[in-house]
């Protein structure tokens, strides 16, 4: 929610109050994924190239 707040962006797809809705539909979703093949990213920091996690997705994609 803050980092939606902070883009300030003119148009977005998703309203603010949408956020929560979204956020349990992809829970749901994503029960019915075998945990093993999904790699949870925090994208909550300020990291637009993700540096702070790219070895740990480097590494999960070349065990799979």
């Amino acid at each position: 929610m803050e980092r939606f707040t902070r883009r300030g962006r003119p148009l977005e797809i998703a309203k603010r109050d949408d956020l929560q809705a979204i956020g349990f539909l992809l829970e749901d979703w994503l029960k019915h994924i075998n945990p093993r093949r999904i790699l949870r990213i925090d994208a909550s920091e300020e990291d637009p190239h993700y540096q702070g996690c790219l070895a740990e997705a480097l590494a999960f994609i070349a065990k799979r």
